[in-house]
């Protein structure tokens, strides 16, 4: 995802809709599947992984918001 254009410039790899979202400099996505799903959150500014949520029974994002 690119900030300053505001669009997708590549894409993820794997099976599976990833659902995401963009909030300030934050790419907020699902991964995997059942209770190996997460959902992990990306600053785009630095590149690097920030935080990421687990649960004993996985979770993922249900849709994607009008931003």
């Amino acid at each position: 995802y690119s900030l300053a254009a505001d669009s997708l410039v590549d894409s993820f790899a794997g099976g599976g809709v990833k659902n995401f979202f963009t909030s300030g400099d934050l790419l907020i996505f699902d991964n995997g599947f059942g209770k190996n799903s997460r959902i992990i959150i990306y600053n785009l500014k630095e590149l690097k992984i920030v935080d990421e949520i687990h649960t004993k029974e996985g979770c993922g994002l249900v849709y994607i918001p009008e931003l």
